[in-house]
């Protein structure tokens, strides 16, 4: 039952992808912080739509003290994610989603002690591989410049401390309070929206809320962030089903998933997402997805 949330994660968090970079390379002008509180926003009312529809869950008033510093990571994320999509190629940032499965199977080997099998040794193996292969590219096959330490460790803190966070916090609230997904996300949303907003004041970039460029960047922040939160709470209601080793490794399909989707976005329908997709980097890009999707399965 978990892996039917978890696929339809998958898809809505591809779609979310593309669109949130469509965006970014369509209206390259919107101010980084502005574009960060719009998307945050508009998850918040596409989160809380979903939970008024009842359609994953009913929406139930909770609040915890944690949702404080859940709000702060998700307030950093937003920024540093809005970075990502200025600097790497989607399928890259896709690509990352492997070293969470890859750090949690080190965590239940060296901390609580489990034994890997051969098969799960080998899938670490094709996890490493795979996410070497996207650091490079696919014609020249030299490290790609724009991976420096900065996108490394935005990759890092979103798809890494935040994820794992994020992930252990709703299931112990799950498990304790019987907090579903929506309720969990709407309200430790708000404290992040809030955030952003104050960066933005801070920033002094109030006034670009509303400038065209800012204007036109909205209904991309919208249906992105519609897509989030299908891909959220899809995903965390998989988390309240399964172990989180099991979603996370089989999570090792989203560059498959993404790489796919960026192939048909820029080929089929003409959408621009600056992902170089010309037929030699299409086929590496190809294989090291597969690579990855085969060592996240073996992993889980």
């Amino acid at each position: 039952m978990w892996q039917s949330y978890a696929i339809g994660s998958l898809l809505a968090g591809a779609l979310e992808s593309a669109v949130d970079k469509a965006g970014i390379v369509r209206d390259g002008g919107v101010d980084s912080y502005v574009a960060s509180l719009y998307r945050a926003f508009f998850f918040l009312v596409a989160v809380t739509v979903v939970g008024l529809s009842g359609i994953l869950g009913d929406l139930t008033f909770f609040v915890h003290w944690s949702y404080l510093g859940i709000g702060a990571i998700g307030a950093l994320g937003a920024i540093l994610f809005t970075y990502l999509l200025r600097t790497v190629e989607i399928t890259v940032i896709g690509a990352a989603t492997y070293l969470a499965p890859f750090l949690f199977l080190i965590l239940d080997t060296k901390v609580l002690g489990v034994a890997l099998t051969q098969l799960q040794m080998l899938g670490i193996v094709l996890l490493v591989c795979g996410g070497l292969a996207f650091s490079l590219d696919g014609k020249t096959h030299h490290f790609r410049r724009e991976l420096g330490w900065k996108v490394w460790g935005a990759i890092l803190f979103i798809f890494i401390l935040a994820t794992a966070i994020e992930a252990y916090l709703f299931k112990y609230l799950h498990a304790t309070y019987d907090v579903n997904a929506v309720s969990y996300y709407v309200y430790s949303t708000i404290p992040g929206v809030i955030i952003l907003l104050f960066v933005v004041i801070w920033k002094r970039r109030i006034a670009q809320l509303v400038t065209p460029i800012a204007l036109s960047y909205l209904p991309y922040a919208i249906l992105g962030k519609t897509f989030d939160a299908f891909n959220s709470v899809l995903y965390v209601t998989a988390l309240g089903m399964a172990a989180l080793s099991q979603v996370s490794a089989f999570n090792a399909l989203m560059p498959l998933v993404i790489v796919l989707v960026a192939l048909l976005a820029q080929g089929l329908f003409g959408i621009r997402l600056k992902e170089r997709l010309d037929h030699k980097r299409a086929v590496w890009k190809f294989g090291a997805a597969v690579v990855l999707v085969v060592g996240g399965l073996l992993v889980g």
